[in-house]
Parts: C-alpha cells; structure tokens; sequence
C-alpha cells in the first residue's frame, strides 16, 4: 500500500493495524519524518514498535538489528503483540540475538493471546516441523486456522496445502483448490505457485497446462524462486508453453540465484549436456556442489559422478564416495546404489562384494531401476551371491518395472 503522508502511514500503521511491511511511503524521505514522530512518542509501545521496524528494514537511516531488537524488546515488554511477534521471529532465526526456540515459543504464544494472525501462523509453522514443540500436524493446522480467520493469506495458503496432503485433515483436492484460488487472489505467490501444481496435475480441477505455466509464470514473477524453477522446466519440456532451452536456463538461473537448489541442479545439468548452451563443465561443478551444500541429494549424486569419472576435476574416487554416502545418509537411492558400485569394483575404497549387494538391495527396497538391475547382474554372474538365472531375470524384470531400460538388454540377453 503505498501512501503519500506521514499521517496516513501512522493511521494505517497505529490505528488501523496494518502490518508494517505492506505499507510503503513514496517519498523516501519521509521515513526519516516517520523515524522522527516515533522518537518523540517512544513512551507509547506501538511507537516503540514502531521504532524497532525502522532499525528492521532500515529505511530512514540504515538498518540496525541491535536497535531493533531493544526497541521490539521494549515494546513486547509493554505487551505490543506485533512487538511480541518480531521479538519471537528474531529468536526463531536467530537475527541479532543466538537462536531459542523456546524463546520464539514464548514470544509467539504471548502474541496469540493477543490474537496476532502472524503470530499464530509461525506458531503453527514450529509445529508442523516439531521445532521447539511436539510435532503435531493437528495442532499446526489449528493454529493456521486461527491465523488465516484473522486475514493470514500465509496461513491460508498453509491450510490450502495441507488439504492437499492430508496433512492434520483428510485429504481434499477440491477444498485445497478453492482456498489456494483465494489466496492467489490475495496475491499470495506461494498459493499462486501451489494453483499452478494443482492445474498441471489435474487436482481438484481439469488439467491444464497452459494455466499452470501462467500460475507459475505470475509467481515467478512476484519473485517466488521455486516457480521460477518451474517455468524452466516448463519451457525445458515444451509444456503449457513452446520449448525453448535458452529461456529455460534463463529462468533455472534465476531461481538457483534465488536459493532454490532444485534449479541449481537444473542448471548444472545444463552446462554439463550443453543444453542451450556450450558445454562448460567447471559451471557445472560449480552448481551441481552449491546444490548440494543447500542440501539438494539428487546434486550430491551428480557431483560425485563428475568426481567419479573426473569430469570438470581430477577424477577422485574418495571425493566420489563422500558425497554419494552423504546422498544415501538423506536417503538418496541413487546414491546408495553407486556407494555399491564403488564397494564392487573398490573405487576409493576396498572391494567388498558384501557391502556393494548391501547397498544394492537397500536402494531396490526404494524400486531403484539401475540397483534392481546391478542385482540381476550378481546373480547373473554370481558375484557376490550365488548364482542363479532364474533370480537375475527377477530383478532385471522388476528393473523394468520400474523405468530402467537398459535392464531389457540383460534380460533379453539371458533369457534367449
């Protein structure tokens, strides 16, 4: 909301209630008019308020977390519940002060006493993680509930999706589209991102995606970093939108400069199979480890496969195995199964064939194609296992089943 007074800012801000983040004055300058009517009036605890969001955001003269956090520490103190809310948010993130969940607990709950929507909503966030509290998806949908009856398009968005899940609810496709319908018309991109899903999977609503990739499109544009990463893959896929690989890896860049390591991903896989680009295997290291220091196991599988084979480095089979065991400790399947393929051939580590049939049966446990079809190949040749025909073809059909085509050849072959 943009305004044109001091006097309008204070009479959304003070007397109307609005949150301090929405409003905007067009003239720069008059913040420091704002900073200055908040000094003369810090005896007040909504003007204390008032003072923390302006050492926060720092438009008046440079930000100030220190001064913010005395100012909201005051004003909370005095029982301001936005106070109380920002209080409990720096304790949550640990901005200034060190991180206390129990602290964040305590701010949040004496927020919600005085019915603040934010409040609540992160309240039912540090349930809905078991973050400081018992998880409990029941309570975390309460408290979202709460938050969204009090005009919280985040909370609303949260209830949207947990309809969609079944999360603390029973599933509801239809529900899940009608609220994530509402809060896009709020402007929520996270619920605009969401509408898109639910028009490229047909869930409680016809498929379609052309709208999808226009949900994607719009949030993207509000700066939403994972559908930025969806209008790539979009645009990579031809769907809802004609392929272009150019703009593909435009958008995937953006979204990886934003945060989202899915897109970091995407684009190291870009530069690795020169995808509308030339081929550039050191971009590719780059983004497939930035990926997987954001946590991304899908990029720790593709690092340790350029470390495998040393594309872009020096071929380092230990590095190799680090991040493929780190991929498989997060539960990557894929990285569990190449851990077995360094055991049998003892890349960077001793040959033990117990250990690699190990790793390839706790990834088929997942319906891994490729462990499912490395299976069928011990059995085929008896490594590490006793031989048998009639087991390999088991597990090259399984391999099959589940997406792996290079299993046709070994079945075919051995069963001639």
């Amino acid at each position: 909301m943009h305004l044109n007074t001091v006097e309008e800012f204070l009479d959304h801000f003070i007397n109307r209630k609005v949150r301090y983040d929405v409003l905007f004055l067009n003239d720069k300058e008059l913040y420091k008019e704002l900073y200055k009517v908040a000094e003369e009036n810090s005896d007040k605890p909504e003007y204390q308020t008032l003072l923390g969001y302006l050492h926060k955001y720092g438009e008046a003269y440079g930000k100030n977390l220190e001064l913010a956090y005395k100012a909201f520490k005051k004003a909370a103190e005095a029982r301001d519940s936005y106070a109380m809310y920002e209080l409990g948010l720096m304790y949550d993130r640990g901005d200034y002060v060190k991180e206390d969940i129990n602290e964040a607990v305590k701010w949040y709950t004496l927020a919600c006493d005085k019915d603040n929507p934010a409040a609540y909503c992160n309240l039912g966030c540090l349930y809905e993680k078991g973050k400081g509290v018992a998880q409990d998806d029941k309570k975390a949908f309460e408290y979202f509930e709460k938050a969204a009856g009090l005009g919280n398009v985040t909370a609303l968005g949260n209830i949207a999706l947990y309809y969609r899940l079944g999360r603390g609810v029973e599933k509801d496709y239809n529900k899940s589209f009608e609220l994530f319908k509402i809060a896009a018309e709020q402007n929520d991109k996270f619920s605009i991102n969401q509408l898109g899903f639910m028009y490229e999977n047909g869930y409680g609503t016809n498929k379609d995606l052309e709208k999808a990739f226009e949900c994607y499109l719009l949030s993207a544009k509000k700066g939403y970093a994972r559908a930025m990463n969806n209008v790539g893959y979009f645009y990579e896929r031809g769907m809802g939108v004609e392929k272009d690989l150019v703009k593909a890896l435009e958008w995937y860049e953006k979204a990886a400069n934003a945060g989202d390591s899915s897109a970091m991903r995407n684009v190291g896989i870009f530069y690795r199979d020169a995808l509308g680009v030339s081929q550039d295997l050191n971009k590719a290291v780059y983004w497939f480890t930035k990926a997987s220091e954001a946590g991304n196991t899908r990029a720790m599988v593709h690092i340790g496969n350029m470390y495998e084979k040393g594309l872009g480095v020096v071929q380092d089979y230990e590095k190799a195995f680090y991040w493929y065991e780190k991929a498989a400790s997060l539960g990557n399947e894929i990285g569990i199964n190449n851990i077995g393929v360094l055991y049998e051939k003892g890349l960077g580590v001793e040959k033990d064939l117990d250990k690699a049939i190990t790793c390839y049966k706790k990834a088929a446990e997942y319906n891994c194609g490729i462990a499912l079809s490395n299976l069928g190949l011990c059995y085929q040749y008896g490594r590490g296992v006793i031989q048998s025909k009639t087991v390999a073809l088991m597990y090259f059909k399984k391999a099959i089943e589940n997406g792996y085509e290079k299993a046709k050849e070994h079945y075919n072959n051995l069963n001639k």
